[in-house]
């Protein structure tokens, strides 16, 4: 429009999980997928793994992936030995074989806070 302003169009899906619908949900592994980037400092893909570290590629097993995007990793554990347990859990909720999810940022935000006291 000539403004140099910008807009942020957000294309909410929703979904449903045990039967209720949840708005939020897309959004939330949205900041997943948003968290796995800045924990391993960029996209963890399976394709690069299998090309480049085979002997890392041969213990990456399907429920070590995201949820959504199947060809990244969300177990970053695997990739990077030293990467805090409790940390790593926070990835899980956004796997494949995850059974809990957050049901919104609130929650998410609460896992890391713990995570960080527990850290320090």
């Amino acid at each position: 429009s000539g403004t140099n302003q910008l807009k942020w169009i957000d294309f909410d899906y929703n979904y449903t999980y045990q039967g209720r619908e949840n708005i939020f949900g897309y959004d939330i592994f949205g900041l997943g997928n948003v968290f796995t980037f800045i924990t391993a400092r960029g996209d963890v893909l399976i394709e690069d793994l299998q090309k480049n570290k085979p002997n890392i590629y041969n213990q990456i097993n399907i429920n070590d992936r995201n949820i959504i995007f199947r060809n990244r990793v969300v177990n970053l554990k695997k990739i990077y030995p030293y990467i805090p347990q409790e940390l790593n859990l926070i990835l899980l909720h956004f796997g494949i074989n995850a059974n809990m999810f957050y049901l919104n940022t609130g929650e998410f935000l609460s896992s890391l806070i713990d995570v960080r006291e527990k850290l320090k």
